[in-house]
C-alpha cells in the first residue's frame, strides 16, 4: 500500500519542470508589476514562496505537490485581486 507521502509526491523530473516554470513566469510578472504597491508586493511574495518550495523539492529530491498546489490557488488568488484594482483603476480613468 503507498505511504501518504508517496500520494502527495511528485517526480524530480517534475519538480524541475516546474520550478523552471515559476521562475520563468515570476521574472515576466516582475516587469508588470508595481514594485511599492501593497497588493502587487503580496503577489511578489507568493511567487517566491513557491520558487522557493519547488527548490525544496528538488533539493531534497522529494515531491511536495500538495503546497505546490497550494502555492498556485494563493497566486491565482491575489492575482485576482490585482487585476480587479488594475481594471477598476483604468475604468475611473487614472
Amino acid at each position: 500500500m503507498p505511504s501518504t507521502y508517496a500520494a502527495d509526491a511528485i517526480a524530480l523530473p517534475e519538480a524541475i519542470k516546474r520550478y523552471e516554470g515559476i521562475t520563468l513566469k515570476e521574472e515576466t510578472v516582475k516587469l508588470l508589476l508595481n514594485p511599492t504597491g501593497p497588493e502587487h508586493i503580496k503577489l511578489l511574495r507568493l511567487m517566491k514562496a513557491a520558487r522557493e518550495t519547488a527548490q525544496r523539492a528538488i533539493d531534497k529530491k522529494q515531491g511536495m505537490a500538495t503546497e505546490l498546489d497550494l502555492s498556485a490557488d494563493l497566486i491565482v488568488s491575489q492575482s485576482q485581486k490585482v487585476l480587479k484594482t488594475e481594471w477598476d483603476r483604468v475604468k475611473s480613468g487614472e
